[in-house]
């Protein structure tokens, strides 16, 4: 959330559907929520090459702009 600059709400709604689509994993500890990608996802190859296609290009390591 602070990263992106969003509102929680809308954060919330993005890693509930990629929870449901199997991309990330969800795990609480402590009061807290972690969230780890799925390596074992279908769709990690696929978004892996993309992620890789930004950054091959000279792009920061933080898709992000500010």
């Amino acid at each position: 959330m602070y990263e992106t600059g969003l509102s929680l709400r809308p954060v919330q709604r993005e890693l509930m559907n990629l929870l449901a689509l199997g991309i990330i994993g969800k795990q609480m500890a402590n009061n807290r929520v972690y969230y780890q990608i799925n390596t074992t996802s279908l769709l990690f190859k696929p978004l892996q090459k993309i992620c890789n296609l930004v950054f091959d290009e000279g792009e920061s390591l933080s898709p992000l702009k500010r």
